[in-house]
């Protein structure tokens, strides 16, 4: 049975906070990204963080999270956007926004060192009504808990 909730803070202990830093050297993890252009940019000190709401499509003991969990994933800006341009052109295409606007994106992301990421794949999925819903209930809190102006 589907747990209701009446409030968007009831949901927040249920989601696990990742950060990219956190993963090991050549861990390969693989994500499925929600509505991920609605997804927060936030700034801290001289370190800037886009703050994506994902389903784990793999276990990493690691961090200690399992397929199927959900998580706040916290990837550097500009680590995120270097591995974003080195992707071909056919994997890059169909991810950009006039196509996949509103849409999920399945990723498989190595941590290459302290300041790069390698995107292996990445391929647009269809969400269900339900990752949506969840999506923006995360989003509007971590905009409201961290302060973010949305563009």
């Amino acid at each position: 049975m589907k747990k209701e909730y009446a409030n968007p803070h009831d949901s927040v202990g249920e989601v696990q906070f990742v950060f990219w830093n956190d993963w090991g050297e050549g861990a390969k993890l693989v994500f499925e990204l929600v509505d991920y252009f609605k997804a927060p940019v936030y700034r801290k000190s001289r370190g800037v963080y886009v703050i994506y709401y994902a389903i784990a499509r793999c276990d990493y003991a690691k961090l200690g999270f399992k397929k199927g969990d959900k998580l706040l994933l916290f990837i550097s800006y500009n680590a995120y956007r270097y591995a974003l341009e080195k992707l071909p052109a056919e994997q890059k295409v169909p991810c950009l926004r006039k196509f996949a606007e509103g849409k999920n994106n399945l990723m498989c992301i190595e941590r290459v060192n302290s300041e790069r990421i390698r995107i292996h794949s990445q391929e647009v999925r269809e969400p269900t009504p339900e990752h949506l819903l969840e999506a923006e209930k995360q989003y509007a809190l971590v905009v409201k808990e961290h302060g973010i102006f949305q563009q």
